[in-house]
């Protein structure tokens, strides 16, 4: 017997699949521990070894040897996906369907696992994975879905772009990159907003990066995705478990750690009446991520749910905390290409007729495809004397006013 396919990548994954049905029911069960892993891979030599089949040129036995190990003990079909550090999502609309998020773009790839029974394995071992790596699993089962098991994966963020990569790929521009790192000197309260998958930790660890080695920084989380380059850091992470009240007593605990940078991920209900409470009592240094689709929405977002954690607190009071705590806004955004860019960076100028007042310094104009700068200087690094100059930002001025 023979085993041909067409196209290389498919030819693999078909070979892989039809043998693995060939052979799953002689093998034995997989507990998961790795001590077993070596006997079970010598089973499953010797059940190829019983099929008496040959395998086209380029298919190395030993590879599909690994293959077939991950299908009967690990993920199957997810390992290569999990493994791609390119990959940011990955949703199975089926068991017989597997596409992965990619540069902000979704592909269907040709896996697929053998039934939905095979999937459900998968997804349980996946789940005791991921409530330590960081990822995001969401499964969904009939009659919440029409065609079966459902499950969709959001992966952290691992690959570190610096910041002059991301000027380079026109994400934002040299002036604008300048009056960000601005903040890490004058130690301005820096709020990132945008959708999910926009890339706000992306910016965020190019920024951190870029910060002083000595100091000590305190990071609070969902998930492991942050990566100051210093040795003083200290990473506090909420499981998937955790409730606010468990949320707000980490971020308090990273107030008592006295850090020299407060670094809160994605703010939740938990942990903002804290965060807004520690910058309005004049802790600096602060950043923080919050998921909305504008800057205007996120300013609203983050006053909701601190009102929501702390009832004794008004809205509106709420709304002022949100105007005193933060300096500068950056606000991220995909664009219909998969593109991520920085789509506004406003400053945070106060509280008035009851709302939060922004200046906006740069914004995107998707018409013109480009960023514009909106004429006014930043004025958190006008009033500092310890702010650094802005060399790009100047020239920027200059040409603007000839």
């Amino acid at each position: 017997m023979r085993l041909v396919s067409a196209d290389r990548s498919e030819e693999f994954d078909q070979i892989a699949s039809a043998t693995y049905a060939a052979i799953a029911a002689g093998l034995p069960d997989a507990s998961g521990d790795p001590a077993e892993l070596p006997a079970l891979r010598r089973a499953i030599g010797r059940a190829i070894g019983a099929l008496g089949a040959s395998l086209p040129p380029g298919i190395e036995r030993e590879v599909l040897l690994d293959r077939l190990v991950l299908e009967h003990a690990g993920l199957g079909p997810l390992e290569g996906p999990l493994a791609d550090p390119e990959i940011t999502g990955i949703l199975l609309p089926r068991w017989d369907r597997l596409w992965v998020e990619r540069n902000g773009r979704w592909e269907r790839t040709p896996l697929a696992f053998r039934n939905e029974a095979a999937l459900r394995v998968a997804l349980e071992r996946l789940g005791r994975r991921a409530r330590y790596d960081g990822s995001h699993l969401t499964v969904l089962t009939p009659p919440a879905v029409a065609d079966g098991l459902t499950a969709a994966i959001r992966r952290p963020t691992r690959r570190f772009i610096p910041l002059i990569d991301l000027i380079r790929s026109a994400a934002l521009t040299d002036a604008m990159a300048e009056i960000l790192r601005a903040t890490l000197p004058t130690r301005a309260n820096l709020l990132l907003t945008g959708p999910p998958g926009a890339g706000k930790t992306t910016l965020l660890n190019a920024l951190l990066a870029l910060a002083g080695t000595e100091e000590r920084v305190v990071t609070v989380e969902d998930a492991p995705e942050l990566q100051p380059h210093t040795q003083h850091w200290i990473r506090l992470q909420a499981l998937p478990d955790d409730g606010p009240s468990a949320r707000a007593a980490l971020l308090r605990a990273a107030l008592q750690m006295r850090p020299d940078r407060l670094v809160a991920g994605n703010v939740g209900a938990g942990e903002a009446f804290e965060l807004l409470a520690a910058a309005q009592a004049g802790w600096r240094g602060v950043m923080a991520v919050v998921r909305a689709g504008s800057s205007r929405a996120a300013l609203n977002r983050l006053a909701i749910v601190a009102a929501m954690s702390a009832p004794e607190i008004t809205p509106q009071i709420a709304r002022e905390m949100v105007a005193g705590a933060f300096t500068l806004l950056a606000h991220m955004t995909v664009l219909p290409d998969g593109r991520r860019v920085v789509a506004e960076i406003a400053e945070i100028t106060g509280y008035q007729g009851d709302a939060v007042q922004i200046q906006a310094l740069f914004t995107y104009n998707a018409g013109k495809g480009g960023h514009e700068w909106a004429g006014v200087a930043p004025q958190f690094v006008e009033t500092d004397p310890g702010a650094p100059p802005l060399p790009a930002f100047s020239r920027l001025r200059q040409a603007q006013r000839r």
